[in-house]
């Protein structure tokens, strides 16, 4: 997910005003304060330190300045919502959310999926699955047994078991 504060014409000092900046994401609520001695850059500052899962950057779309804050998790549990009190920063302004927080779907074998992540580790044992891109495109996946693999982790076995033996 990623979301935009309103613009604002210049990042001087007290440009924000004075308030607070409720985000939650995962049910955990970080609150960041801000007065007329910050600027932009402090605020994206203090919410990269305060340990919340987003990131905050400072841009400038050509005319504005915006804070534009991004989930560092995946998937709908990470959405981040917000709060305002004092000063608004517009994370609550209809148009703030950029890119909505969404859970990687789909299908084998006509088995539907929804998972939290783009990398899947638990949909078949053994098999880990990296989602690139959103499409609805078709690929043929072979799994196959990792031959050498095994000949390789049984003769260690067999090094290790000799090993021991030899000491006894």
């Amino acid at each position: 997910q990623s979301n935009v504060s309103s613009g604002f014409a210049t990042n001087t000092d007290g440009i924000a005003g004075t308030g607070t900046l409720d985000i939650t994401i995962d049910g955990v609520t970080t609150q960041i304060s801000f007065d007329a001695n910050d600027n932009l850059s402090d605020i994206v500052s203090k919410i990269n330190s305060s340990g919340v899962d987003a990131n905050a950057s400072l841009i400038n779309d050509g005319t504005d300045y915006r804070i534009m804050l991004t989930s560092e998790s995946t998937g709908t549990d990470f959405a981040m919502s917000f709060a305002e009190a004092g000063s608004s920063l517009g994370f609550l302004a209809p148009g703030s959310e950029k890119v909505s927080a969404l859970d990687a779907t789909f299908t084998v074998n006509n088995i539907a999926f929804t998972k939290q992540s783009n990398i899947v580790t638990d949909a078949i044992d053994g098999v880990t699955f990296e989602l690139k891109e959103e499409g609805g495109a078709t690929a043929t996946i072979n799994v196959t047994p990792d031959a050498a693999g095994l000949a390789t982790k049984v003769k260690d076995l067999v090094d290790s078991y000799n090993a021991v033996q030899a000491v006894l």
